[in-house]
This record gives structure tokens, C-alpha cells and sequence, in this order.
């Protein structure tokens, strides 16, 4: 049988946690840090000392299924996309300096990809309906 686990909060700015157990990952917008929510994972926290946690990256569905979401999202608004311009600047100043992203282009918290891209189908930031998942740019920051 495996035991439920609670969630391991860690802040990643002002207003959101996420777990820092393997294979969740689990944000939430709160400044709690003593919320209580049954863990994703089925896995103990390894201990890293004081090196900085650093986001593990969602699983291959975890991916698909948010990828679905942006593309349904985008295509009922009509497909809206951002200039090139603001695509450059978003990836340039914003994911690329973002303590969380990865050389491979994808985004750890939301598993999208992003670059300067003009294929929205192949960008997330291309596509005007969506956002960073912490809020530093899109529509709802």
C-alpha cells in the first residue's frame, strides 16, 4: 500500500509555493507556507543540504495536458498572438533570466515550450491568451 503524503511547501516568490517532492510539484497561490495538501508524489523528499531546490520537471502528461489547455484556450479566443517583437522581449528579459528555466527552451513549472519562436503552435509566448505560470508576463500579470 502506499501512504499518502502531505505536500512540502517551499516559497518560489510573494504570492506562490510549490512542492519540493519528487514528481509533484503541486503550485499554489497562497502565502501559507503551513497549508496542507495531499502530495502527488509517491516518493520521500531527498535532502540536499543548503543547495537551492531546484524545480523537477513535469512528467511527459503532465506536459500534454497543459499544452492541450494553452492551444483550447488560444484557438477559442481566436488565436491571438503576441508581435515579435514582445516575443523577444518576454523570452529575452523575462524566461531566459528566470532562475527556473533550462537551456532545452521548455519551462519547468508549466512544461510548455518557449523562445523567440513566431510559431505560436511551437511557442508559448507567441500565443496572446497565455501567461507565466508565476505571473511575470502574460495577459493576467
Amino acid at each position: 500500500m502506499i501512504q499518502s503524503l502531505q505536500c512540502e511547501f517551499e516559497r518560489i516568490d510573494d504570492e506562490h509555493i510549490h512542492c519540493k517532492r519528487k514528481g509533484c510539484g503541486r503550485i499554489v497561490k497562497t502565502n501559507r507556507l503551513d497549508l496542507q495538501a495531499r502530495c502527488l508524489s509517491t516518493e520521500k523528499p531527498s535532502v540536499s543540504g543548503d543547495r537551492k531546490y531546484k524545480t523537477e520537471p513535469l512528467g511527459i502528461v503532465a506536459k500534454g495536458v497543459n499544452y492541450a489547455k494553452a492551444i483550447v484556450r488560444w484557438k477559442m479566443a481566436g488565436s491571438p498572438v503576441r508581435s515579435d517583437e514582445e516575443v523577444v522581449r518576454i523570452f529575452e528579459d523575462l524566461c531566459w533570466k528566470c532562475e527556473h528555466f533550462t537551456t532545452n527552451s521548455t519551462c519547468p513549472l508549466c512544461g510548455c515550450r518557449v523562445s523567440k519562436s513566431t510559431n505560436a503552435l511551437l511557442n508559448k509566448i507567441r500565443m496572446a491568451t497565455e501567461s507565466c505560470p508565476l505571473k511575470k508576463w502574460g495577459e493576467k500579470s
